[in-house]
């Protein structure tokens, strides 16, 4: 499917339930992870409401943080190429490890896909994705309304990008 720039073939909706999905899975585990590895006996695990606050926010600012960052990263690696360095050269190398480190918070979505994997074949209506598999390395997932060609042929769903 050709990926439209119009804006006007976007399933919206679907889009924000599957990148909210995406966010909150995988804030449960971040948060789940990091409070278990932290806690100790003087201080124990965090609260409930704590616990809670941290995936909220986790959900909310993990798609614009990981989007940020790699843009970041690209604009590394276009950098890397315009001086068209030697592989081996200390810019070269600094620019690699600036890369790696700014794609990172993207690929924490991915330790919340499986679940979110699961859901969506439980409950397919309720997303609205069809293509979802268990690991994606998309960062932003966009939701397009199928084509009326498709729908003669029997698709069900949308498509992502």
């Amino acid at each position: 499917m050709a990926v439209d720039t119009s804006f006007s073939n976007i399933a919206w909706a679907a889009t924000l339930r599957i990148v909210l999905a995406r966010g909150l899975a995988s804030g449960i585990v971040l948060v789940t992870a990091g409070t278990i590895a932290t806690s100790d006996a003087q201080h124990g695990f965090l609260s409930a409401g704590e616990a809670l606050a941290a995936v909220l926010v986790w959900t909310v600012l993990a798609l614009p943080l990981a989007v940020v960052f790699h843009g970041i990263a690209q604009a590394f690696r276009t950098i890397q190429k315009f001086l068209n360095l030697p592989r081996d050269s200390f810019i070269n190398i600094v620019f690699g490890i600036l890369r790696t480190v700014c794609s990172t918070p993207g690929y924490a979505y991915i330790v919340g896909d499986p679940f979110v994997y699961l859901f969506n074949r439980l409950f397919p209506s309720v997303l609205g994705v069809t293509g979802f598999d268990i690991v994606n390395f998309q960062i932003l997932w966009i939701v397009y309304y199928p084509d009326e060609a498709e729908d003669d042929e029997g698709a069900d769903g949308a498509s992502h990008v």
